[in-house]
């Protein structure tokens, strides 16, 4: 995939910058006071924690379940499970595939619902719909029952990977020149939550396998970043960063109107 990723890049030399761009600046203390842009960057380093909690963990829970054992290691390969049914063989040998596999499923269907109904909306639905099948495994108690958690897993976690870099490049739609940093700083902030994830899930896990603990600290988690990213769709924020402003000449009285649009491009009121 990467190879065919590289082969349909084309070159395309970049535009000669006019005189007033070249001095424009990227005041990285005045994207942070951005309402909306902020309350992303605090849901996406929450959503941070939970984000690979599947992937680092999943094997250990089904061993620790008492799921078969050549199934936990696995459980990542959605084919390898249409093959195990097509042959009516017992499901024992799946998990991380079935996991991957439909992680790729999700990033192309809820791209595909964001471009139609919108980015923020379905990035809400994503991160909700994360926080319950995280809580679902609470429920897991046999190899069915976890196949069909790991793969809504996969599909959810997917579409969240996918949307999430979309809502901060979003926040830069009259201000281009500032797309790397909005882009940048979130990648920055996820390495915080990456690197000390993994020892407080184990803290919460302990030796006795107290699953429980570490399942809904995750949950909670990414709850609250889908409350916070669901705050952006229900209150936007009056006059936002993406509002453009147009002079248009009145041939009358050769003064100018100024007319305002909205960061969609539809006109506005004088």
């Amino acid at each position: 995939m990467l190879i065919i990723a590289c082969l349909s890049i084309t070159i395309r030399k970049p535009k000669r910058p006019q005189a007033e761009e070249t001095r424009k600046t990227v005041q990285i203390l005045g994207i942070l006071r951005e309402r909306d842009y902020l309350l992303g960057l605090i849901a996406g380093i929450l959503i941070c924690f939970p984000l690979f909690f599947p992937a680092v963990y999943i094997q250990l829970y089904s061993v620790t379940k008492g799921l078969p054992a050549t199934f936990s290691f696995y459980s990542v390969g959605f084919q390898l499970l249409l093959t195990t049914l097509a042959c009516g063989l017992v499901i024992n040998e799946l998990q991380l595939t079935i996991l991957n596999a439909s992680s790729i499923l999700g990033r192309v269907i809820f791209s595909i619902l964001a471009a139609r109904y919108g980015n923020i909306e379905t990035v809400v639905v994503t991160v909700f719909g994360l926080g319950a099948t995280l809580f679902g495994l609470l429920g897991v108690s046999s190899v069915a029952s976890e196949v069909v958690v790991i793969f809504i897993l996969g599909l959810f976690l997917g579409g969240v990977s996918a949307l999430q870099p979309s809502v901060y490049a979003n926040t830069a739609k009259s201000q281009p020149h500032e797309l790397g940093a909005r882009l940048g700083i979130p990648s920055l902030a996820a390495t915080i939550p990456c690197l000390i994830r993994p020892p407080i899930d184990g803290a919460f896990l302990t030796d006795k396998f107290q699953w429980w603990r570490p399942i809904v600290f995750v949950g909670i988690l990414t709850m609250l970043g889908g409350v916070l990213y669901l705050s952006i769709l229900l209150w936007p924020v009056k006059g936002n960063s993406g509002a453009v402003t147009a002079s248009v000449t009145c041939p009358s009285d050769g003064g100018s109107l100024e007319e305002k649009e909205d960061g969609d491009g539809q006109p506005g009121n004088p």
